[in-house]
């Protein structure tokens, strides 16, 4: 008898064995991929009432022909639950547990990002207290040194002018200009042109780079001096010059306040939102200029970012983020790693003798 719905028609006698077993097979192998597809939401999430009548159609007839001819029907249990893919309530559950990780995750991740703010705020606290001890220890010898004056040739045009601190060190009197950028590295990559303004849009990797170069020019190996980027305990002896305050002193020895801090320094106030050229402001005690303001300046000191991120410490501040209202503590860090080339950045040298 067939099936509701379903037309009977005479028997088509089978023409031998193989011809009966390949049918066969076929048959088992329909109802298999239909069952598959009946028990698989991900790929027919929601079929149509005339789309399950067909399958249910074309179950019956084939499990129909198969019982007559004496074999096992095929059922959805042969396919095993990887065959068949996951139930609803299986999809359900599998999605309630991927949102439950992962607001684990991002409150794991909110966690650890205070965690590293709290970190950051003490390690600048005790940064605050290192340097302000540092002056106090380094006041009286700074106000006693003598600086002195070098100036290393670069070409028959440029050169590098420097100042003594205690140490002893020499320090660039100026920030490192375009002009003897592009006396050392043959290009100038900087955004605000000035052959006497400070190089920017310069990486880490790039300030390597120069000092390579720079070190092996003639000039500088006739000096006996190895240039480098200085450390920021160097930096802030040069800096301060000698003060216990915050800002520095004048080449008169007076201690520089917040309202004298237009006179040393350029900042967002005065600059215009662009880098001036160096040494248009007063020096400091030890004749050093710009030691405030102007671009940033890069140092040979790590920290510790998020993610153990590596950073490398900025100070002075630079044109564009530096007001005498926010000058408490003119430190900030870069990352090392992303190349990233920013218009506040510059660097300032320093010297030793070579082989010290």
């Amino acid at each position: 008898n067939a099936p509701r719905g379903v037309s009977a028609r005479p028997r088509k006698k089978m023409g031998n064995v193989q011809e009966k077993t390949e049918l066969l097979s076929l048959a088992k192998s329909i109802i298999l991929h239909t069952i598959e597809i009946s028990h698989q939401p991900n790929l027919h999430p929601q079929p149509s009432m005339n789309t399950r009548k067909n399958n249910t159609t074309i179950l019956v007839c084939l499990s129909a022909a198969l019982l007559s001819a004496g074999c096992m029907v095929p059922t959805a249990s042969m396919l095993g639950p990887s065959a068949m893919g996951p139930s609803p309530e299986q999809r359900i559950q599998e999605i309630q547990a991927r949102q439950a990780k992962m607001q684990q995750e991002i409150a794991s991740a909110h966690a650890a990002a205070q965690k590293e703010v709290r970190d950051r705020e003490v390690r600048a606290q005790e940064q605050k207290m290192v340097e302000r001890k540092a002056r106090e220890e380094n006041a009286e010898r700074s106000r006693a040194w003598k600086s002195e004056s070098k100036s290393v040739s670069l070409s028959d045009s440029v050169s590098i002018e420097l100042q003594s601190i205690p140490g002893p060190l020499w320090v660039g009197k100026f920030e490192v200009t375009q002009a003897q950028w592009e006396a050392v590295m043959g290009a100038n990559p900087s955004l605000f042109k000035g052959a006497d303004n400070p190089v920017e849009s310069i990486t880490w990797d790039d300030c390597q780079k120069f000092l390579k170069a720079l070190n092996a020019l003639p000039g500088v190996k006739a000096s006996g001096l190895t240039f480098r980027l200085p450390t920021e305990e160097e930096w802030c002896l040069a800096r301060y010059a000698g003060a216990t305050g915050k800002y520095g002193t004048f080449a008169d020895g007076t201690e520089i306040t917040k309202n004298d801090l237009d006179k040393v320094a350029w900042l967002k106030e005065t600059s215009e939102d662009e880098t001036h050229p160096v040494g248009q402001k007063e020096p400091n005690a030890f004749g050093l200029y710009d030691m405030i303001g102007n671009v940033e300046e890069l140092t040979a000191t790590t920290d510790t970012g998020y993610h153990q991120m590596r950073l490398r410490v900025t100070r002075g501040g630079c044109f564009g983020n530096l007001t005498a209202g926010l000058l408490d503590f003119d430190r900030n860090t870069l990352p090392e790693d992303l190349g990233i080339q920013q218009n506040a950045i510059g660097l300032r040298l320093v010297a030793t003798e070579s082989g010290n």
